[in-house]
């Protein structure tokens, strides 16, 4: 997500930047599921209700990040600096973060999916080109 956050300030064409904002999206949304599953371990290490207080912080941090973006930019900074400066602090913060994460997923031998007893062309399309097994 910090590789592809300057080239949104940089896409010379709709294409683009409909590609990139395609990428920022799904890192993104990759980050959030990734955010969520280390905020269960963290909970059930914890055994504490931990959960809103981490989608709290997570609301904070975005107010802070547009809030920071909003005065670079309000202070004429260009676009494509304050997406390069954006990046790196994001990059340096998950560099902080990163050791500090636990690593304690459990290894399992269930299957993480059912799969439905009756299936659509669809279904089959999907299960034979996207998932495991």
């Amino acid at each position: 997500m910090a590789i592809v956050l300057p080239l949104l300030s940089e896409a010379a064409s709709p294409v683009l930047l409909g590609a990139a904002l395609f990428v920022f999206g799904a890192s993104l949304g990759s980050l959030d599921v990734a955010m969520n599953l280390h905020a269960v371990d963290v909970e059930r290490t914890s055994e504490k209700p931990l959960m809103s207080g981490f989608h709290a912080l997570f609301s904070i941090g975005a107010f802070l990040g547009s809030g920071f973006m909003t005065a670079l930019l309000s202070r004429r900074v260009s676009p494509s600096m304050s997406t390069i400066l954006g990046s790196i602090i994001l990059a340096l913060l998950l560099l902080f973060a990163f050791p500090r994460m636990l690593s304690n997923r459990e290894e399992t031998s269930q299957t993480p999916l059912r799969y439905p007893q009756r299936s659509c062309p669809c279904d089959r399309f999907t299960r034979r080109n996207f998932l495991p097994g």
